[in-house]
């Protein structure tokens, strides 16, 4: 039996055998984190299933930093399948003090917490540095429930962002509900070496993503390197979506979007300032209409890029059912970027396999412009015709 409460910096604690143990922190938490010029220290806490771990509380929000030092350090963090609760107003994993580092690794690792609650209200950063190569990962069990910032206090939020970066990952399951001022996913100011930049949010099952500026993935010159966002079906928002970058070595941008309903106010732009750019809007649409969905005085800019979207079998008693749609009448915008060679826009329906569903199309009715197929209203029956008797 185990059971801590205070505040206080730790460098190695294993408490992988504890049957029933209690880890309090009411203040900040640091884990492997020296300011100024110098190396962090090399940190494991390993807690095992007994284990619960509480650092603040709703009532007084806290920092937990992980990994903020220089040079080469290893940072690890791992929790059992008791609960997990984090009450911050900063959560750091992988950020340099200015300085370039060799290597440095930070893992939060709640992949197994059976009860968790994250709630961050400010910051939220992975592997973000002026120039080191970071590897930051956090990883969240199906059974969290994930609030970072609110609608009248947005936070903000980047993973892999920097002037070089090796691979950031922040994965997430359950209820997640994030109101940002911005979200980055993979920014670089200058070459380096291979990385990836990955917001994984498949996993969620109830929630939402709402940022009211710029949501951006893959930007600057990534060398070699990817940035991909993957969204649930649920509904996200932005007021502009950025999604490109320079095109060395391969290197790109992917947002998946699988059965998302993503509403843009502003603009979408893949890369949209230079030819030697690769941005990527993947649509899967599954059942009921779903995809990109561009508001009034939206804009879409697509340079090197491509949207492709994926229809799968209708849902009966659906009308209008679109993975792409546009208010206003885009029919000749939206036509040019399929006649475009090569393509960048396309689409595949052989899933449709509903009697009465034309093939996809763009067509405008009722103010908006779609990529996808009109089904008759439900009941309608279709005459087949006459047989006239010639004998």
């Amino acid at each position: 039996t185990m059971a801590y409460k205070g505040a206080g910096k730790v460098t190695y604690l294993l408490a992988s055998n504890v049957s029933a143990g209690i880890l309090d922190v009411s203040g900040d938490a640091t884990i492997g984190a020296l300011g100024g010029s110098y190396a962090c220290p090399n940190t494991v806490l390993r807690l095992s299933d007994g284990m619960a771990v509480k650092i603040g509380d709703p009532a007084k929000h806290v920092n937990m930093d992980m990994g903020m030092g220089t040079y080469t350090c290893t940072n690890i963090f791992t929790v059992g399948t008791n609960r997990f609760e984090a009450y911050l107003n900063r959560l750091a994993v992988g950020q340099a003090n200015n300085y370039e580092a060799t290597f440095v690794l930070a893992v939060l690792d709640l992949s197994r917490v059976s009860n968790g609650v994250l709630e961050v209200t400010n910051t939220l950063n992975i592997g973000v540095s002026a120039n080191a190569n970071y590897h930051s990962y956090v990883l969240l069990s199906d059974k969290f429930t994930t609030t970072i910032g609110t609608s009248p206090a947005r936070a903000t939020m980047a993973v892999g962002d920097g002037g070089a970066w090796g691979t950031n990952m922040f994965t997430a399951g359950g209820v997640f509900n994030a109101y940002l001022a911005s979200l980055v996913v993979g920014r670089r100011a200058g070459n380096a070496s291979p990385g990836l930049a990955l917001l994984d949010l498949s996993g969620v099952t109830t929630g939402t993503l709402d940022v009211s500026g710029d949501m951006i993935v893959a930007t600057g010159n990534l060398s070699r390197a990817t940035a991909v966002v993957k969204l649930p079906a649920f509904t996200a928002s932005a007021a502009n979506l950025k999604i490109g970058c320079a095109d060395q070595s391969g290197a790109k941008g992917d947002l998946y979007l699988n059965g998302t309903h993503f509403i843009v106010t502003g603009g979408v732009k893949l890369d949209g300032s230079s030819a030697l750019t690769n941005g990527t809007i993947d649509i899967q649409v599954l059942g009921v209409p779903a995809g990109l969905d561009l508001t009034s005085g939206a804009t879409l800019a697509v340079s090197q890029g491509v949207i492709n979207i994926t229809f799968q079998n209708v849902t009966e008693g659906v009308k209008n059912y679109w993975g792409l749609r546009w208010q206003g009448d885009h029919v000749a915008e939206l036509t040019a970027l399929t006649n475009a060679s090569p393509p960048k826009l396309t689409w595949d329906d052989s899933a449709i396999t509903h009697p009465s569903a034309p093939p996809v199309a763009i067509y405008a009715e009722g103010g908006y412009t779609y990529v996808g197929t009109v089904l008759p209203p439900r009941g309608t029956v279709t005459t087949p015709p006459a047989i006239v008797d010639v004998f």
